[in-house]
């Protein structure tokens, strides 16, 4: 089992390398194996380059990179690591991100807890969702989203009017919610794919210059609102 915890603990005189190879003696290797195990993980990381830098000098991305590194030292088939994108900007989240998806095509399994919902839906394949310690929905991701899709959600891109096509919309069968974007509507609807095709006729019919129009899926985002209560432990 490896652990990534949502900060790098402070060690404050101790070097990449240092930190690295201390974890690497606690689990037992010695000698060319050792050597040679922490030279794997620095090149999987890409913390090569910083091998001789003090831990508190690193930046967060870089952090988090070596913290990944002593969780994966001992080669453990199972990794947990919690709020692993919090603080991160956006190249180090990416980064990040690809060095997952290298780990589970690997073999290994990961767990992540997160905040982060749509972080979520880019990486997981399964999610849990707890609220105040109690399990509410669990579920291959694309299982559970479909599982809780109640309507389908339809962007209209037009050139003309978008209150007008909003005011059409709304005298469309099934239609839900009717909601103004910049450039179009954004609309809810319940059916299937004729109850969309009828309301793409029907604006077509009543005069509404559609330039687009698309169904948006369901996210993690929309599941977390639709099975939470909101309860703060």
């Amino acid at each position: 089992l490896g652990f990534v915890p949502d900060s790098l603990p402070e060690y404050a005189d101790m070097t990449v390398l240092e930190y690295l190879d201390f974890f690497a003696r606690a689990h037992g290797l010695r000698g060319a194996a050792r050597r040679a195990q922490v030279d794997r993980v620095v090149e999987f990381t890409g913390v090569g380059g910083l091998r001789e830098r003090l831990l508190k000098d690193l930046s967060k991305g870089m952090k988090q990179r070596v913290c990944l590194g002593q969780a994966l030292i001992h080669d453990p088939g199972v990794l947990i690591l919690d709020e692993p994108a919090a603080g991160l900007d956006p190249r180090a989240r990416i980064e990040l991100r690809e060095l997952l998806f290298l780990l589970a095509r690997a073999g290994k399994a990961v767990f992540i807890s997160s905040h982060i919902l749509a972080e979520l839906t880019e990486i997981c394949t399964a999610v849990v969702i707890i609220e105040r310690g109690r399990l509410v929905e669990s579920g291959v991701l694309a299982e559970v989203t479909r599982r809780h899709h109640h309507s389908h959600r339809v962007v209209v891109r037009v050139t003309g009017d978008a209150e007008r096509t909003a005011a059409v919309a709304r005298e469309a069968p099934g239609v839900e919610a009717v909601a103004l974007q910049a450039d179009g509507i954004q609309v809810d609807i319940a059916g299937d794919e004729a109850a969309r095709a009828a309301l793409l006729r029907h604006l077509v019919e009543r005069g509404c210059p559609v330039l687009e129009f698309r169904t948006l899926e369901d996210d993690l985002e929309d599941v977390f609102m639709r099975v939470t209560k909101g309860e703060v432990a």
